[in-house]
């Protein structure tokens, strides 16, 4: 069955009343002048193609990795048409923080070889103590 348009289809104003009801099982028609529910489902808003957008959405599982691969479409293109959807149904999309990547990390010394710290105790420049501290910790 069709859904009641909430706008009209020719010059895009609310539509707030409805002239006819009809009682599909025994026939019975109301005319007169109804007032449309005000607090109408919220998806009642979403477009034809936001509301495909969220079947996608959901059998997808909520995986945007898998939606870009259903829809054929880039991540952008996938966060873009989400944020629509968040939009119209009264939310507000989070904006995505860019991180950047980490400054490559100083290379960390080899630690000095036996032969090494001999060398250095042999030119004086580890005293006794520094180079029996640097032999046990090896």
């Amino acid at each position: 069955m069709i859904q009641l348009p909430e706008r009209c289809p020719f010059c895009s104003a609310a539509i707030t009343t409805v002239k006819q009801y009809t009682c599909t099982s025994c026939g019975t028609t109301f005319d007169g002048q109804f007032a449309l529910p005000e607090a109408a489902h919220p998806l009642n808003r979403l477009s034809h193609a936001q509301l495909d957008f969220v079947l996608t959405f959901v059998r997808c599982e909520g995986k945007l990795n898998r939606l870009e691969a259903e829809l054929g479409v880039s991540y952008p293109t996938v966060r873009s048409r989400l944020n629509e959807v968040i939009t119209a149904l009264g939310g507000e999309p989070q904006v995505e923080i860019e991180v950047s990547p980490l400054p490559p990390a100083e290379p960390v010394p080899a630690p000095p070889t036996r032969k090494q710290i001999l060398d250095d105790l042999a030119a004086g420049k580890l005293s006794p103590e520094e180079a029996m501290k640097l032999l046990r910790n090896q």
